[in-house]
């Protein structure tokens, strides 16, 4: 190997170890961060390395706008059915959340928190909805100011919020 393809490789592996690395306050590198660390060719490294997450079916993904852009490591695809049980969260808690998220999706991403409560409240007991809701708020999939809900940081960058339309869509066209 050529000492560039060495140096490449070297700059790909440490563009990896700063998307793993766990942050304080904040989740994912912000761009200057990777800017600093990689030199003006972070944007070819994050390149190199999504081509290689693709065969682990993980991707990097980006949100925010500006000096603001963060970069995370994600899933690429829906993770299996059995796995979901090791995330921590229970069946009926990813219910409450898909849910929301779609309702916020068809609200163009805002509601009001008893919106969202009374749609979801002829399934699920209210006092499990009001925990739910607070326990995805604490941790970045949605966003509550003055009562009204708004998705989270998290929603935009792990959720393909297209394709959970379109499962809910084909549930709906299978159940009529």
């Amino acid at each position: 190997m050529s000492e560039e393809e060495l140096e490449v490789r070297a700059k790909v592996k440490r563009l990896s170890q700063l998307l793993l690395l766990p942050r304080a306050k904040s989740y994912g590198v912000r761009e200057w961060e990777l800017r600093r660390s990689l030199g003006k060719n972070y944007l070819k490294y994050l390149d190199l390395l999504n081509n290689e997450l693709d065969n682990y079916g993980l991707a990097v993904k980006v949100y925010g706008e500006g000096e603001d852009r963060r970069f995370f490591l994600v899933l690429k695809d829906p993770p299996h059915r059995e796995d979901l049980q090791l995330s921590g969260y229970r069946i009926d808690e990813l219910a409450i959340l898909a849910s929301s998220i779609a309702y916020l999706t068809s609200k163009k991403g805002k509601a009001t928190k008893k919106e969202v409560l009374e749609l979801l409240s002829d399934k699920i007991p209210k006092w499990k909805l009001e925990l739910a809701l607070r326990k995805f708020v604490r941790r970045g999939y949605l966003e509550e100011k003055q009562g009204i809900l708004s998705l989270g940081w998290r929603s935009e960058v792990e959720f393909d919020r297209a394709q959970l339309v379109k499962l809910i869509l084909r549930g709906l066209s299978q159940t009529s």
